[in-house]
């Protein structure tokens, strides 16, 4: 009966160390993420403030977007909806800043400004698209 027990209680622990581990791997990995696309906003709010005064408008709505994402994916008042889902109407996609900076680029740093801006938007549509996935939690369904 005791090693009945031992084993049981063995195994428990086996289990249970495995789920912390795996819930914290997705944490680390999550936060990882997130702290990876906060950087290349900044960034790219960095390039188009260096570029120059025509990307104000630009700017300003990278602000109003960012701060919308937040407010979408940690609410202040929380509802049974998942915030996730209004990420597919994200207003802010690069489209004005990328307008911006292709008709003012009047010399080669401003050519390449653009360029790294426009490798960052793209980078920022990829992950919000991951993000969309990711938070979908939707577990598959066994074929049989």
């Amino acid at each position: 009966m005791k090693l009945a027990a031992g084993m049981i209680a063995t195994v428990s622990a086996l289990v249970l160390g495995l789920l912390v581990a795996s819930a914290k791997t997705t944490f680390d990995t999550t936060e990882a993420e997130m702290t990876q696309r906060s950087a290349k906003i900044l960034l790219l709010d960095r390039i188009l403030a260096d570029y120059g005064p025509e990307t104000r408008v630009a700017r300003e709505q990278l602000f109003k977007a960012v701060a919308t994402l937040v407010e979408t994916i940690w609410p202040e008042e929380k509802s049974a909806a998942s915030g996730l889902t209004a990420l597919r109407a994200d207003a802010w996609n690069g489209r004005r800043a990328n307008d911006v900076a292709e008709n003012h680029a009047d010399d080669e740093a401003q050519h390449q400004m653009y360029t790294t801006a426009q490798n960052l938007i793209e980078q920022l549509r990829e992950s919000r698209w991951l993000l969309i996935e990711q938070g979908q939690n939707v577990i598959p369904l066994p074929s049989w």
